[in-house]
């Protein structure tokens, strides 16, 4: 498992790097594409503890790139986007405090987002995953999993074009420390 101050900087690196190549369109830079979600795929994977004690602004780019892969044209990046949100989702559920602090900050959020995957018509192929995905985000809120609220307001989300991407989140994002 690799430290914080070592996950931090190269977290920074990393995303400072490659976001902007990989954000601009689908199609770009495949090789930079590829690696940077085997990078995800190994950060999700083994530093998964790490990842909630990461600045806040990381792990929300962090999980903006996950359910932004789940929009990618190609089924290989969409699956794999499939796969490391589930991942996610198991080991949050792991840890009550954590999934709790977890959901109240993204739990609409993901549910709008998988929904809209679901019923966009390009991405068939991963519609057994979606469908695992949307019953583990229904299962934390009728099976009280979750203990606190998922919602604060009654504003629905802003419906999102496919083309979104980390981008806007990551360009508003100071990487400097404070």
């Amino acid at each position: 498992m690799l430290t914080l101050d070592f996950l931090n900087k190269l977290v920074e690196m990393i995303f400072t790097s490659s976001l902007p190549l990989i954000t601009s369109d689908f199609n770009s830079f495949p090789e930079i594409r590829t690696n940077f979600f085997c990078f995800l795929k190994a950060l999700i994977k083994f530093n998964f503890g790490t990842l909630f004690a990461l600045q806040q602004n990381y792990f929300n780019t962090i999980l903006d790139c996950v359910i932004w892969s789940l929009r990618h044209e190609l089924s290989t990046y969409a699956d794999l986007g499939l796969d490391l949100l589930e991942e996610i989702l198991t080991n949050v559920n792991k840890n009550t405090t954590v999934s709790n602090e977890f959901y109240a900050r993204y739990h609409m959020r993901m549910l709008t987002d998988i929904l809209d995957v679901m019923t966009d018509g390009f991405h068939r192929s991963g519609l057994r995953a979606q469908t695992k995905i949307f019953y583990i985000l229904v299962h934390v809120t009728t099976q009280n999993v979750v203990l606190v609220a998922l919602f604060r307001s009654l504003t629905p989300f802003p419906r999102t074009n496919r083309q979104d991407s980390p981008t806007r989140s990551f360009s508003t994002t100071s990487w400097s420390k404070n």
